[in-house]
């Protein structure tokens, strides 16, 4: 009587299947010379990756895992998802290295590199990621990303009107000597459970992923199930999608590439700096404008990834980089957005990365506890409001504290329920607070209303870093004579 294959079974053979098609064939134990990592935060997927794997490799192929503690949710979810993967790996003996974020850093990169808060921690978690490369001497990672996960991805980008719709590649290089890889990319979340729940394999949920407020899970939560109702088999309809447009998208990756040589495309780079950052990138005008539209702006999307910008930059920024290329001006114009300054001129392209001077008023402090930090033209102290709860909060001009100076007497503000560690910074493109009726309101237009001109760049805003939203909860306009706007619970 023929063996019926068991879920398990099954879901195996998925994956040995998805290795191969990103061309990972898995060796006899004579052949083995490299080391493989796998990412684990303790979700169903990555759980299910490395449980799979353990199964599939010979014990004789080094296995490592990786996981990132963002701390970005409260130190206890996060401790326990950590604490958590680490257990698991010493059950299924698989060596686990644990990386923690510190709490803040998050939040200081996005703002400091106007990205949001997931562009910046998947920076800071792909950065941990090419080290421990390196440092293990991985020549294959593998991420869980899953077929659910590549549905979301293309639809999300479709609906921001994005030109690149091939969403997440099987395989790709993550540094050198070390290349990416998806097993998982066409496994469902539901085939993912089942083989857990097959094994009675325990993981972990982040609550987050439930929250309605991210784009990604607004998808998850709100449109998908609507389309699942009314359009059979539409997650493979997307999928096929995203195959064509990887097969356009590499099309027009080497004509791109061939396209350099022909603008006499010019790249000067730092004498000391990180990565071989470009401080300026030029090309010349007319050729530039001869090329393709489609062309054209993959050339200023590589200028910008050798510029090292790193949030997002508005596509009219682009398209108008496109547009005056054709016009050729006579005299030289010159605009910016996102950080980056282009000038255009009959001759030459030239694009640039702003960078900030000391006499800018952006800043950013993290308050770890009671005491003074200094911030842009800012000096702030802190102390524990112990009647009340919450914190209390004074600010000086930095050109006029003295130091040793006693607990200021101006511009003093209570923010009831915030604890330390908190940020004050100042706003960035996109940020909002809570009104009354728990809505999100611009901060720019709060801003705008209260008739703040020129000095809106240096109020402070205060932004709680203990819960998963970590909201604005203070826009701090009475330092400069404003009225203050103070999330109460």
């Amino acid at each position: 009587m023929k063996k019926e294959t068991t879920v398990v079974e099954l879901f195996e053979k998925k994956v040995t299947a998805e290795l191969m098609q990103c061309g990972f064939a898995i060796p006899t134990a004579a052949e083995n010379h490299f080391a493989v990592g796998v990412a684990v935060s303790g979700g169903a997927d990555s759980i299910s990756l490395v449980t799979a794997l353990r199964h599939i490799l010979p014990q004789e192929i080094p296995l490592q895992v990786i996981t990132v503690n963002h701390n970005l949710r409260p130190q206890e979810e996060t401790d326990g998802d950590a604490s958590y993967v680490e257990l698991y790996c010493r059950s299924i003996m698989v060596p686990c290295t644990r990386i923690e974020i510190p709490r803040g850093k998050i939040i200081e990169l996005a703002s400091t590199q106007e990205m949001s808060v997931e562009e910046a921690a998947r920076f800071l978690r792909y950065e941990s990621f090419a080290s421990f490369c390196k440092e293990k001497k991985i020549s294959f990672f593998c991420i869980a990303h899953n077929k659910n996960d590549q549905v979301e991805t293309v639809f999300m980008r479709f609906l921001r009107g994005s030109s690149v719709l091939a969403g997440i590649p099987e395989t790709r290089a993550l540094c050198e000597g070390t290349r990416i890889l998806r097993p998982l990319i066409s496994t469902t979340r539901k085939e993912i459970e089942q083989y857990l729940a097959a094994q009675n394999i325990q993981f972990r949920t982040d609550k987050t992923n439930f929250d309605p407020a991210m784009f990604r899970n607004f998808i998850r939560t709100k449109v998908a199930p609507v389309i699942e109702n009314e359009i059979h088999g539409w997650q493979n309809a997307v999928c096929l999608l995203a195959e064509k447009a990887r097969d356009d998208d590499e099309a027009l990756r080497a004509l791109t590439e061939q396209s350099l040589g022909q603008i006499d495309f010019t790249q000067k780079n730092k004498s000391h700096g990180t990565e071989n950052e470009a401080i300026e990138i030029s090309f010349d005008c007319g050729k530039f404008a001869r090329l393709m539209m489609a062309v054209r702006r993959r050339v200023v999307y590589v200028a910008l990834e050798k510029l090292g910008v790193k949030g997002r930059v508005p596509y009219s920024f682009v398209k108008e980089i496109c547009r005056r290329s054709e016009i050729a001006p006579a005299r030289v114009e010159t605009f910016s957005a996102a950080g980056v300054t282009a000038t255009v001129d009959r001759a030459r392209v030239f694009l640039q990365k702003k960078v900030k001077d000391a006499t800018e008023s952006g800043f950013f402090v993290i308050m770890k506890q009671v005491g003074i930090s200094v911030a842009g033209p800012w000096v702030f102290c802190a102390k524990e409001n112990s009647d009340k709860g919450g914190i209390v909060l004074q600010a000086v001009h930095s050109d006029s504290y003295e130091e040793n100076e006693e607990f200021f007497s101006e511009s003093a503000i209570e923010i009831p329920g915030i604890k330390f560690p908190f940020a004050i910074r100042s706003r960035q493109p996109g940020d909002e607070i809570k009104t009354a009726g728990g809505s999100m309101k611009s901060i720019a237009s709060i801003l705008e209303n209260n008739h703040v001109g020129t000095e809106r760049d240096c109020i402070p805003l205060i932004q709680e870093l203990q819960s998963s939203t970590q909201q604005i909860v203070c826009i701090w306009g009475s330092v400069l004579g404003y009225s203050d706007w103070i999330v109460k619970e």
